[in-house]
């Protein structure tokens, strides 16, 4: 559907798409573009979608969804990919991370970064070692 495509060549263009993707998150990645092209694509705009257990009208998050950045994503993906075992609606749970990413990210940059995480930080993966 060339609306579709349309619609995922501008929120790849908005994110900076080549900039923030690679191999170890391009499955979350692509699965968040697919979401955000739903949301912007939807015709019913009157209806709402349930945010942390608000009703949040589609014009609503559709308007939220265009200012979302790369930065922000990454950050949803990160979050997505630290709670995907909990996770029962990943639709849902990534469309309420996506609503949500701007505040969010803001407050996780205030939070005061634990010396442990950054001694965790600076051993590799073993994913690296493959």
């Amino acid at each position: 559907d060339s609306k579709y495509e349309e619609s995922s060549e501008r929120i790849k263009q908005q994110i900076g798409y080549d900039m923030i993707v690679d191999t170890n998150n391009v499955v979350y990645v692509d699965q968040i573009v697919r979401i955000m092209c739903d949301i912007d694509m939807a015709d019913d705009v009157k209806s709402a979608i349930k945010i942390n257990s608000i009703s949040v009208p589609i014009s609503q998050l559709q308007a939220k969804f265009k200012s979302l950045t790369g930065e922000e994503v990454l950050f949803v993906c990160k979050k997505y990919r630290a709670e995907s075992k909990k996770v029962k609606n990943v639709r849902s749970y990534i469309t309420s991370c996506l609503y949500n990413a701007a505040e969010n990210l803001k407050l996780d940059k205030l939070k005061p970064k634990d010396d442990f995480d950054d001694f965790v930080s600076n051993f590799h993966s073993l994913d690296d070692y493959e």
